[in-house]
């Protein structure tokens, strides 16, 4: 292949690069970066026909396309090809004959650098355009030459891990993806992970029976503007009530809440739960490989208290992206759709992180024999969530405009749709505090502030309003209110709703008109909740109920 080949397509990919920096409608930029991604790699193919012709160190189109798109990705796109090519050849002198094993090589390569490096994994080019790794380098080639890379692992701190997992996001989605389109060799869906092994060890990892919604600021990706357009959506007419169920909900939803694990078929069949280091937002999904109950026993023992999280001393597994690993819808819990089936992002950039999909697979979780009354610290929020409505409306569940809630179907996504049209979060009011789920002794306390402020605010809203509304409790952050039980129940009295019946009843004598207006299932009901709530409201269906606001705000946006 001639020189004068090569710096054709050369002259194109520098013509559709310095186009994409000019164009400004959506289409021709998307049409610009597909060209830019045949040009790139048309020039991997020639460069790798053109250095096996003339037996110099040869290329390997696939393995230049991973690092083009992971450890090379912050170079210029109009030299990456050459960083790429040239950490092939590096292994290519290492490993001169086998392709299979130099697949595998540069795998190991790109987890590395991921890996190990605390603040650079990518790579630089030289004047010579030759690769080199700021950070890192020396160790990197001596693990190869170690062949490190036939049984890989790494141990890293939680805070180590966490931190560098999520700010690599990316990086990690672009090497999955990479390996989920790979033809040779052919990977089965269970396949797609991590060749390293991955032990997290060392004080404060924590693992938690919750899954954690994606916060406002994430999916935004920082931008405040649609979180503040949707508090002002409420307009300048709206009264308190309004402006406090808005406030309340976006406050709610900006950093981002768990829901608890529950009983029913939307955690079914496979659900994965939460590890996390200090706070809920510095964790990740992960996904028992086997059974996790011999772990989480101790959240069952009334003699631990209310703990909503356990201390582990090690957990060993490998990261994976779950969209490909379970690649079937049915495959995972409905409640956690969005880890198995990320939202696309949208034409003005609104969209769920990568971070969505990654999971760490855990094939082996080692508790810490802790004393249960050992300070530990691992935060979350602690909520109740009310719908409101106006009081004197019997059994009929209208909406405060007086229209009554849409009949729940049998067909979630029919359900989730209704959700959407109605805009049934604008009648929800969340109460929260930020607590220490880790600490039963702080969690106790934290929990009755919890229902001292939520009583305190339903009072001054209820009185806003000449008295006339009711709440009802439909969910809770340890209170499923789908009818079943979740997976991890507090002790017997101490549960958010059982502390809020007991207060309720001791308002019945003091004030008994407020106390008539706070509505709470019944505990001789048999769990049993109208159709409207365990359908709609239930914290099963938060995730749902989120994605239509998501939604909302996205559409707002692009208008």
């Amino acid at each position: 292949m001639s020189e004068e080949t090569i710096a054709a397509w050369q002259k194109k990919l520098d013509f559709f690069l310095l186009q994409e920096t000019r164009v400004t409608d959506s289409a021709e930029k998307f049409k610009l970066q597909e060209d830019i991604a045949d040009a790139e790699k048309k020039l991997r193919e020639l460069r790798a026909s053109q250095h096996t012709s003339s037996g110099q160190a040869r290329g390997h189109p696939w393995l230049e396309e991973l690092f083009s798109d992971t450890v090379c990705s912050k170079i210029s796109r109009a030299v990456r090809p050459y960083a790429a090519h040239s950490l092939v050849s590096m292994l290519r002198e290492r490993i001169p004959a086998n392709d299979a094993e130099l697949i595998r090589a540069g795998r190991f390569l790109v987890e590395h650098q991921l890996l190990a490096t605390a603040q650079t994994p990518y790579c630089a080019l030289t004047g010579e355009r030759r690769a080199f790794f700021p950070e890192g380098e020396d160790a990197l080639w001596d693990a190869v030459d170690k062949k490190q890379y036939a049984r890989p692992s790494r141990t890293l701190a939680p805070g180590e891990f966490l931190q560098r997992t999520l700010e690599r996001t990316r990086d990690w989605y672009e090497y999955f993806d990479a390996l989920r389109q790979c033809h040779e060799p052919k990977l089965e869906p269970g396949e797609i992970q991590t060749l390293h092994s991955i032990e997290v060890s060392g004080k404060g990892g924590a693992i938690a029976p919750q899954y954690l919604i994606a916060g406002l600021m994430s999916y935004f990706h920082e931008e405040w503007s649609p979180v503040i357009g949707g508090y002002t959506d409420v307009g300048t007419k709206a009264g308190m009530l309004d402006r406090l169920k808005a406030s309340q909900w976006i406050c709610w939803l900006v950093w981002g809440p768990s829901i608890p694990l529950c009983e029913c078929g939307q955690w079914q069949p496979a659900l994965a739960h939460q590890f996390g280091y200090g706070d809920e937002n510095n964790s990740l999904p992960v996904y028992f490989l086997g059974d996790p109950a011999p772990v989480l026993k101790s959240l069952r023992g009334a003699s631990q208290g209310d703990k909503r999280a356990i201390h582990v001393r090690n957990v060993a597994g490998r990261l994976t992206w779950a969209p490909f690993a379970f690649g079937a819808a049915s495959s995972f819990a409905p409640a956690q759709a969005r880890l198995t089936a990320p939202t696309p992002s949208s034409a003005n950039g609104a969209s769920e992180p990568e971070a969505c999909g990654l999971l760490l697979k855990l094939e082996r979780a080692v508790p810490r024999n802790a004393d249960p009354k050992e300070p530990a610290y691992f935060t979350s929020y602690i909520w109740l969530m009310f719908w409101v409505t106006r009081a004197g409306r019997g059994k009929s569940l209208q909406r405060l405009d007086g229209e009554q809630l849409p009949a729940p179907t049998a067909d979630a996504a029919a359900n989730r749709e209704l959700m959407s049209a109605g805009m049934l979060w604008q009648d929800l009011l969340p109460v929260f505090v930020h607590a220490n789920i880790f600490d039963a002794v702080v969690l106790g306390l934290q929990k009755g502030t919890l229902v001292e402020n939520a009583l305190q605010l339903l009072r001054r809203a209820w009185e806003s309003e000449d008295k006339s509304l009711e709440f009802h409790l439909v969910c809770a952050s340890d209170y499923s209110g789908c009818g079943h039980e979740i997976k991890f129940p507090a002790p017997r009295g101490e549960s958010l709703l059982e502390l809020l019946r007991a207060r309720v009843a001791t308002l019945r004598k003091d004030d008994p008109k407020f106390a008539k207006s706070l509505c709470l299932p019944d505990p001789g009901a048999g769990g049993k909740r109208p159709d409207e709530f365990a359908c709609f409201f239930s914290a099963c269906h938060l995730p749902e109920m989120v994605e239509g606001y998501y939604q909302f705000l996205n559409d707002k946006q692009s208008q």
